[in-house]
């Protein structure tokens, strides 16, 4: 008995000894590596081959990471099990790589320590991560020039780079020697930023040498070698080339841009209203600069006309920066607008109506009289004196026409004509009854005419009828009188009609050029189409806009009218809805009859009145449609009720097209209802004709009330108002909704 006890004890002993100086090491862990679609509500285990000492066992020796980060969680150890679990503070993202670690040097309860980390990696979707990195982009690009000399290089990687393998990014010059670098993880983790230690030289070559170890968070080695050669920039500063107008020029047209040449090619963030000035008499003016990459150039559009006749002053300042990083030394130039004033007849003598003088005349109202055209040194008196004298007490007339211009090809802005009698006797004999004979001269002036600068009058004297035959040649820039959308507007639907109406017929062929519509990063492919008739341009973006995005439309001055004006650059902005469901509910409005002039719809032209707008409607057919009239009604309420609230209240709302659509309309209704939910209008609760207008404004509403909840109008808030003050909400709607469209009466 006692032999067999000791032989137990010595295999415990031998037992134990083995068992001593087998290493401490993880024997299994929960998930499996590389196992997919795991639970996210999963929490992380690993059990050892011997008990661990606990205060080993933490978040900071048992971590999981996403790919960008470590998890929070917290970690319990159950001594027993031999066990340690790690669990997340909220469950796992669902098709995601993660990393669990156990981080060498942790103790076991008899002193030994883990000799190595142990890593796996397991996913809760796709397949683990096996993808070997690739560098996606880079800044500067290769054999990009113009490098700023401080410039800090940036690497845009596949996927996260473990960042003990950023020795494998190395800088080298043109003769092979290696810069000093400090290589950083930028906040978007596939960003690597490398910052040198030293300046660039100027006008040199360098290259970035990444290695083929360079390695992913999930150990993938990308195993390929990249070079990326770039050019420094030089240390001479931008200047300027030329400018169109070019400095102390006197004929840049008013409807023209200002473009200015640079040598070199500028950092288009710099170029703004702080950098880039249009100055008149020191007061700067409203511009908006623009950089054209392919032209170096600058172009300065004014936003609105620029004065004729006017001296201006073009300011580069200091900060306008070239692609080196070189800064512009202040610069700037004057030029001068073209002359577009139209000359006027400011005096005449003999005076209109005149009896007893000798005068210059044109005609006696039965034939031309020849005369000698002569033009003071100052250019703005000239003098006509008939080849042979007039005819005692003879009706003679003077005329002068828009033939007539000045220097700068400006005609006379109407037909002067005055008509005056020659005197009883002969100006010589007058002359020798006086005493004082010096003080005439026979070529005395006996006509002034202002402003007829640069050239003979018309050679045949025409009379007051043969100028009224003759054309005046247009000189006269186009204009947009009318956009839509209107600059500023925001929630407008994705599908949105844009709409410029010209002052004049334009030509067709210079729209597709002059027109650009713009998201400030790239042009939109557009389909233009004009219309004659109404000089309407509208612009279809071939794919729908974006939600939430701001547009610019830009009219630049290479559109030109029929004479070959150019148009004055302008642009407008809006913004897109967020709700990519909103649409542009299309028109159902017939079209406008052939008699209406569309003039008559521009806002500010003509002010229609309600008797003189129905002679131009068709009448309507016996049997029409139900619903064509109700939309007849529609429109001629929201127009009526447009004029009404900007003539009683003061509510100027935007102006209706020819052809407005449902959402046209649907704005104005908007706007009115707006300013009476903003408590703006009291007033009109408080007489007869208001609650009349109250009445008609819930009409529209109804009919609108789909367009206008798309459009964010608080519906209940305004029928609310009404109904507190007794206008009988739900019979107009119950009404409506019958079709029956009742009369307002006072």
């Amino acid at each position: 008995m006692k032999k067999t006890s000791n032989i137990l004890l010595f295999l415990i002993f031998i037992y134990f000894v083995a068992f001593s100086f087998e290493p401490l090491q993880v024997v299994s862990v929960s998930p499996l590596p590389e196992s997919e679609y795991v639970n996210v509500n999963s929490n992380i285990e690993v059990v050892f081959n011997r008990e661990m000492f606990p205060d080993d066992i933490s978040k900071f020796t048992f971590t999981l990471n996403d790919g960008y980060t470590n998890v929070e969680g917290t970690v319990e150890y159950y001594r027993l099990l031999k066990k340690a679990v790690f669990i997340p503070k909220e469950k796992l993202t669902m098709g995601r790589n993660y990393k669990a670690s156990i981080w060498a040097g942790i103790r076991g309860l008899d002193g030994t320590r883990l000799p190595a980390s142990v890593h796996w990696i397991f996913s809760t979707g796709k397949a683990v991560d096996r993808t070997r990195p690739f560098l996606a982009a880079s800044n500067p690009a290769d054999m990009e020039r113009n490098v700023p000399l401080d410039q800090e290089l940036r690497l845009t990687f596949s996927e996260r780079i473990l960042p003990k393998s950023y020795d494998e990014i190395r800088i080298f010059t043109e003769d092979g020697t290696e810069i000093s670098r400090d290589i950083y993880e930028d906040e978007n983790y596939n960003v690597v930023r490398v910052k040198l230690n030293s300046r660039l030289l100027p006008e040199k070559w360098y290259t970035i040498k990444i290695g083929k170890k360079l390695t992913d968070l999930a150990g993938n080695i990308s195993n390929f070698e990249y070079q990326i050669k770039f050019f420094s920039a030089d240390v001479d500063k931008p200047e300027i080339l030329r400018s169109d107008p070019e400095a102390d020029s006197r004929d840049h047209n008013i409807a023209s841009s200002i473009k200015v040449y640079m040598n070199d090619d500028i950092n288009p963030e710099t170029v703004s209203r702080e950098t880039v000035k249009l100055l008149l008499d020191g007061e700067q003016q409203v511009i908006v600069p623009r950089y054209v990459a392919d032209e170096k150039m600058i172009e300065i559009i004014p936003d609105k006309y620029i004065q004729d006749s006017t001296y201006y002053e073009v300011k580069l300042i200091e900060g306008l920066i070239d692609k080196g990083g070189n800064s512009i030394d202040t610069v700037s130039f004057d030029f001068r607008t073209q002359d577009l004033t139209k000359p006027s007849l400011v005096e005449v003598s003999p005076t209109d109506g005149a009896e007893n003088v000798k005068g210059i005349i044109l005609t006696d109202g039965d034939k031309l009289i020849p005369c000698e055209v002569n033009i003071n040194e100052y250019g703005v008196n000239v003098e006509l004196i008939p080849e042979k004298p007039l005819t005692k007490r003879t009706k003679y007339r003077v005329a002068a026409s828009p033939i007539v211009k000045d220097a700068s090809g400006n005609p006379l802005d109407k037909t002067y004509a005055y008509g005056f009698m020659t005197i009883l006797y002969d100006t010589q004999e007058i002359m020798a009854q006086l005493d004082n004979y010096s003080e005439f001269d026979e070529k005395q002036a006996l006509s002034k005419i202002q402003d007829m600068i640069g050239g003979d009058f018309y050679e045949n004297y025409l009379t007051q009828e043969q100028v009224a035959e003759k054309k005046v040649v247009d000189k006269i820039p186009p204009r947009i009188i009318d956009n839509f959308p209107e600059s500023g507007m925001e929630e407008l639907p994705l599908n949105t009609h844009i709409t410029l109406v010209f002052s004049e017929d334009i030509d067709k062929s210079t729209l597709e050029d002059g027109i650009i519509l713009t998201d400030n990063d790239i042009d939109i492919t557009c389909d233009i189409k004009y219309d004659e008739k109404f000089k309407k341009a509208e612009i279809i973006p071939y794919n729908k806009l974006e939600p939430g995005k701001t547009y610019r439309i830009i009219a630049n001055d290479t559109i030109k009218d029929l004479s070959g004006n150019n148009l004055l650059a302008r642009d407008f902005r809006f913004k897109t809805t967020f709700d990519s469901d909103k649409i542009l509910i299309e028109s159902k409005l017939p079209a406008p009859a052939p008699k209406i002039d569309p003039e008559l719809l521009v806002e500010d032209v003509v002010e229609m009145k309600d008797d003189t707008l129905e002679e131009f409607r068709e009448d309507e057919p016996e049997e029409e449609d139900l619903s064509v009239k109700r939309e007849k009604w529609a429109f001629d309420t929201v127009l009526e009720l447009r004029k009404k609230f900007a003539q009683r209240y003061a509510i100027v709302t935007s102006n209706p097209k020819v052809k407005p659509t449902r959402y046209e309309l649907a704005l104005i209704v908007r706007s009115i209802i707006n300013k009476v939910n903003e408590n703006k209008l009291k007033k009109l609760f408080r007489s007869a004709h208001g609650i009349k207008d109250l009445i008609q404004l819930f009409q529209a509403a109804v009919e609108f009330e789909s367009e206008l909840t798309l459009l964010g109008v608080n519906f209940n808030k305004f029928e609310e108002k009404l109904k507190n003050n007794k206008i009988p909400t739900k019979n107009i709607r119950d009404d409506l909704n019958k079709g029956i469209i009742r009369e307002v009466t006072g």
